[in-house]
């Protein structure tokens, strides 16, 4: 088993107790983890795509939350959101369900529908603490940062 699915078993174990289910139908990064946890650990594709879209989504909304005087952090988050984007379609192109061409813009759609959830986290998560550093949104940011950083 390759270190980036250990790593994800183990973080989905660690945090089993921190993902607390949302008022809405979202599941994070964190509840994703946890619900899915044998298809992950069994590295099916399509969930591991799925982690990585989400991925993708908060390193977009923590780089468009950002102020823009803080452009070498807004583009390092750019760059892992990117980065994440890529590993979600690489998936999902192993899987070989559907075209490439396909794939990629169904986590294009998933990643923008993921940035604005998260987005709009980080401003509830702002208002609420003081800080985008505590939160839902946080919590899903530590465990991709654990996940996706170079």
């Amino acid at each position: 088993m390759s270190k980036f699915y250990q790593l994800v078993l183990i973080i989905s174990l660690s945090f089993f107790s921190i993902a607390n289910a949302k008022s809405s139908d979202f599941i994070g990064v964190s509840q994703y983890l946890n619900q899915y946890n044998s298809e992950i650990k069994n590295q099916d594709y399509y969930h591991l795509s799925a982690v990585s879209q989400r991925c993708a989504g908060v390193f977009g909304a923590y780089a468009k939350y950002l102020p823009t005087d803080m452009k070498d952090m807004k583009t390092r988050f750019i760059n892992l959101s990117i980065m994440t984007i890529e590993k979600s379609i690489n998936f999902l192109n192993m899987k070989k369900d559907n075209k490439p061409d396909l794939n990629a813009k169904q986590v294009d759609k998933a990643v923008r529908y993921f940035v604005d959830v998260y987005y709009k986290n980080l401003e509830i998560d702002q208002q609420n603490t003081g800080t985008i550093m505590k939160g839902n949104s946080s919590i899903d940011m530590n465990l991709c940062m654990g996940l996706f950083k170079k």
